[in-house]
C-alpha cells in the first residue's frame, strides 16, 4: 500500500488530516529540545505533522520553557533573600551578627545603650533622614529657557526644545519622526540624549529612562524577563510588544527605517544605528586588548572572547562549545538536519541563509563582488579573494611535492592523493574508490535506478532524497523535497 508524506502524521500515523511541514515550522526544534524525537532532512520518515499534535507539541514546549524559567527565578529569589538575611543579621552598631531579626533586636549591644529602649528614633542612625535637609542639586550647565529642565551638554539641550514647539507639530529635530503628542515626543528624545542619567553601577552602562536600568540589572542578578509575546509564525516568543513587532519584520520583509544618507533600508533601529556609523566612520566600542574598535557594542563583546577563549554557547547534543548563539544555531542543524532557508527558483533548501544568497546568484547570475584590478566580477566575496591573488603573486596553497598552487587547502588536499594515490571514496555497490567525492558523485549515475545503491546516494548528498522507505515488509513512498 502506499501513502504520500503529505497525508501521514510523523508522530501519531493520522491520515487524511491537516498537516503542517516539520521544517518550515519550528517543529523540529520543539522535538529536540523537548527530547521527543530527533528529526532529520534525511532520515527516510515523513516530514509532516497534524495540527492537533502540533498544538499537543506546542504546549508542552512552553510548559517546559515555563518550568525552567520558574525555576530560574526562584533560585534567584533564593539567592536575594540569602543576602537580605545576612543584612537583617548584623547590628549595625557593634556588627554583631545574628541567625534573626528577634536575636538581633533584643542582643546587649556594648556601643549603643539604647539599642533596647523602647524609643524608635534611637534606633535610627543620624544619617539615615540627612536627605530631607540636602539642599536641591544645582542646575546642570545649559538651562531651558521654557521651563525648569538643564542638562549637561547643548546638544541635549537642544533636542529638548524641539518639545515646546509652538506651531502644534511634535516632530524630533535630530530624525524628523513626527509623534501624535507632546509626551510621545518627550519620552522618544530620550534616546538621543548624549548624556543618560540613569548609569549601571556595575557595569557603567547609561540609560535614560529608570525603568530601562531596572531591565537592564536584572540581566546581572541573572533574573529572567517573562516572555509572553509569542511570533505565531516561528514560535519565538519576546518580552515586550516592541521587540515581537521588530522580530515579525523578518517574517513580511518590511524595512520601515530608512538612512538618511545613502537611502538603504532597515527592520530594525539598532541596525539603522550601526549602519549610520559606517558613513561617520564612528567607532566607540574599543577593545582594551588590542587596537581594534567597532560600531556596536554586541560585536566588541564577541571580539572579546578571541582575547580569553571564552565559548558560552554548549550543543546539547555532542557538547561542542561555541562563542556565539548564532554559531550554536548553525551548528544545531547538522543535528536536526533541518533547512529553514528555500531557494524561490528551485526545490532546494539550505541551512544557512548565507548559502541561499550565495545559491540564489546562479539562478540570477547576479556577480556583485568586483576585482578593482581587471573588472572581473563573482557572486562571492570569498572567490573574489582567491581571485585577488592571481594579482598579488601570493601563493596560499603550494604543493610541496610539485610545486602547484591551489586556491583554496581543500583542492590541494584533492591533489595531494595523486601523488599519494589514497582514494578514499569507495563505491558501496560495485567497491570502486575515488579520490574525491565528486568523482564518486558522477560514478553513480552508473548505478542509477537500482534500489541498492539509494542509500549511498542519500547519504553522500544531503540535498537527494529517498522516496520510500520499508516498514514491516509493506513499502511506503513519501513525496519528500
Amino acid at each position: 500500500m502506499n501513502y504520500s508524506a503529505e497525508i501521514v502524521c510523523r508522530t501519531c500515523l493520522s491520515e487524511n488530516c491537516e498537516l503542517k511541514s516539520i521544517f518550515e515550522t519550528n517543529a523540529a526544534v520543539m522535538l529536540r529540545i523537548c527530547k521527543f524525537q530527533q528529526v532529520s532532512h534525511n532520515d527516510n520518515l515523513p516530514c509532516t505533522m497534524c495540527t492537533k499534535c502540533y498544538t499537543l507539541l506546542e504546549q508542552s514546549y512552553n510548559f517546559k520553557k515555563q518550568c525552567e524559567d520558574s525555576e530560574s527565578t526562584l533560585n534567584n529569589l533564593i539567592k536575594v533573600y540569602e543576602s537580605k538575611l545576612d543584612e537583617v543579621g548584623q547590628c549595625y552598631y557593634c556588627k554583631s551578627s545574628f541567625n534573626n531579626s528577634y536575636d538581633l533586636n533584643n542582643h546587649d549591644c556594648l556601643i549603643n545603650e539604647d539599642s533596647n529602649s523602647t524609643d524608635k528614633e534611637s534606633q535610627i542612625p543620624d544619617d539615615f533622614t540627612a536627605f530631607l535637609d540636602a539642599k536641591a542639586p544645582p542646575p546642570l550647565p545649559f538651562q531651558c529657557r521654557d521651563c525648569s529642565q538643564s542638562f549637561q551638554v547643548q546638544a541635549d539641550l537642544d533636542l529638548h526644545l524641539s518639545t515646546h514647539s509652538q506651531n502644534g507639530e511634535h516632530v524630533c529635530n535630530r530624525c524628523n519622526k513626527q509623534f501624535a503628542t507632546r509626551q510621545m515626543l518627550k519620552r522618544h528624545i530620550k534616546i538621543h540624549l548624549a548624556h543618560k542619567p540613569h548609569v549601571c553601577q556595575q557595569c557603567g552602562k547609561g540609560f535614560a529612562e529608570s525603568h530601562a536600568l531596572t531591565k537592564h540589572i536584572r540581566k546581572h542578578l541573572g533574573q529572567p524577563r517573562e516572555k509572553k509575546h509569542l511570533c505565531t509564525t516561528c514560535g519565538q516568543r519576546f518580552s515586550e510588544p516592541f521587540y515581537l513587532n521588530v522580530h515579525m519584520r523578518k517574517h513580511t520583509g518590511e524595512r520601515p527605517l530608512m538612512c538618511s544618507t545613502c537611502g538603504k533600508a532597515f527592520a530594525d533601529p539598532r541596525s539603522l544605528k550601526a549602519h549610520n556609523m559606517t558613513h561617520t566612520g564612528e567607532k566607540p566600542y574599543k577593545c582594551n586588548m588590542c587596537s581594534k574598535a567597532f560600531s556596536q557594542s554586541v560585536n566588541l563583546t564577541k571580539h572579546i572572547r578571541i582575547h580569553t577563549g571564552e565559548k558560552p554557547y554548549v550543543c546539547t547534543e555532542c557538547g561542542k562549545c561555541f562563542s556565539q548563539s548564532s554559531t550554536l544555531d548553525k551548528h544545531s542543524r547538522t543535528h536536526t538536519g533541518e533547512k529553514p532557508y528555500a531557494c524561490e527558483h528551485c526545490p532546494k533548501r539550505f541551512a544557512e541563509k548565507g548559502t541561499l544568497i550565495h545559491h540564489t546568484r546562479t539562478h540570477t547570475g547576479e556577480k556583485p563582488y568586483i576585482c578593482d584590478q581587471c573588472g572581473k566580477r563573482y557572486a562571492s566575496a570569498y572567490e573574489l579573494k582567491l581571485h585577488d591573488r592571481k594579482h598579488s603573486g601570493i601563493k596560499a596553497n603550494v604543493c610541496s611535492t610539485c610545486g602547484k598552487d591551489f586556491a583554496t587547502r581543500s583542492n590541494l588536499l584533492v591533489h595531494t592523493r595523486i601523488h599519494s594515490g589514497e582514494k578514499p571514496f569507495v563505491c558501496s555497490v560495485c567497491e570502486r574508490a575515488f579520490a574525491d567525492k565528486s568523482a564518486l558523485k558522477k560514478h553513480f549515475k552508473v548505478h542509477k535506478g537500482k534500489d541498492e545503491s539509494t542509500n549511498d546516494l542519500q547519504n553522500l548528498d544531503s540535498f537527494q532524497t529517498i522516496d520510500h522507505v520499508t516498514l514491516g515488509g509493506e513499502r511506503l513512498y513519501f513525496n519528500i523535497h
